[in-house]
């Protein structure tokens, strides 16, 4: 078992690796105002299903002419683990164990008290506030395979960049967000990040993670058309009738976590109060308004921020997520 978190020495680059996708953001500091420049690149059908590389070789060449054409060989890299691969539960731990003791607890009991979806893991926890009636206490555990990220780890080292931090993309967006809302204990925000072939669903109160989900989304290339420029990518819809169908499946869903989250979660007495939406599905205005219209709950977007202001350079907002992980100290 490992930390999940850092492997090294200090940062450079943000990667963030979607089936479809490839982008990357490079930043003199851990900042938005230090960007020297952001690259995305298609990801060839077949190479990456569900975060899993599936096609090895494939993968190793892609890699490779990214490396090249964006001169990352040698650089710290930080990067976005897989949303699907996240495991994300609240757990009871023993109230007389200190925070440094809980690691080793968690070490012991994965496999026997714990159970997770996967063999070997990397994991991190965030200890809840301790309450004086409780005999245990409350953790939020995070956890991904380790298999898997080894796997990343191993290609990017053999085209010899080096990964220092391997980080959450609802954390990393959490972390942006948080710097113009320090203060917003009492929001309960939702945030989506709504993609071309999923949706990553989290909710923070008081400034921690109380729920995770990542919506696999129908995604057919079929229905799109891709022109790769010369450092971003343009997705335009083939089939809007077909493609609008399949997210308002995607709405229902949402609509049900919010009602989890309300009724299930909190007896009805709390719920999500505002919605942060961001991602690099084409049609983000139609799904901020349906969002809108259907839940009565505000929507806000990275356009809300004052950080995203003081970006040095004119990112597309699909850019926001390895834009946060550049925030992150390491």
């Amino acid at each position: 078992m490992g930390a999940l978190s850092n492997f090294g020495k200090k940062d450079h680059v943000s990667l963030q690796i979607k089936d479809h996708v490839f982008r990357c953001v490079v930043t003199k500091q851990a900042s938005v105002d230090s960007i020297t420049d952001y690259f995305e690149r298609v990801i060839p059908e077949g190479i990456l299903e569900k975060g899993k590389i599936i096609d090895a070789e494939s993968f190793e060449l892609f890699l490779a002419e990214c490396v090249t054409e964006w001169k990352l060989k040698r650089k710290d890299i930080k990067f976005l683990v897989p949303d699907s691969s996240i495991f994300f539960r609240q757990l009871e731990v023993p109230k007389e164990l200190s925070k440094e003791e809980i690691r080793g607890y968690i070490n012991f009991e994965i496999g026997s008290t714990i159970h997770l979806p996967f063999d070997e893991a990397y994991f991190d926890f965030h200890l809840l506030e301790e309450q004086e009636e409780e005999e245990t206490k409350q953790i939020l555990l995070f956890a991904v395979p380790e298999q898997l990220i080894n796997e990343y780890v191993a290609h990017f080292e053999s085209e010899k960049m080096v990964p220092i931090v391997a980080d959450v993309a609802p954390l990393s967006l959490y972390r942006l967000y948080m710097q113009d809302h320090m203060d917003d204990t009492e929001e309960q925000v939702m945030y989506l990040e709504w993609d071309l072939s999923s949706v990553n669903i989290s909710i923070f109160h008081d400034h921690k993670p109380v729920f995770m989900r990542n919506i696999v989304q129908f995604f057919s290339r079929e229905d799109w058309e891709v022109t790769q420029q010369e450092n971003i990518a343009e997705w335009v819809c083939k089939q809007d009738e077909k493609v609008e169908g399949e997210l308002k499946g995607s709405l229902v869903e949402i609509e049900r976590v919010i009602d989890f989250y309300k009724y299930t979660m909190n007896k009805g007495e709390k719920e999500v109060t505002k919605i942060f939406l961001t991602g690099d599905h084409p049609m983000m205005l139609l799904l901020h308004k349906w969002l809108e219209d259907t839940l009565g709950i505000p929507v806000k977007t990275e356009k809300s921020l004052d950080i995203i202001s003081k970006v040095n350079m004119d990112v597309p907002h699909r850019f926001i997520l390895p834009l946060s992980l550049c925030l992150k100290e390491v």
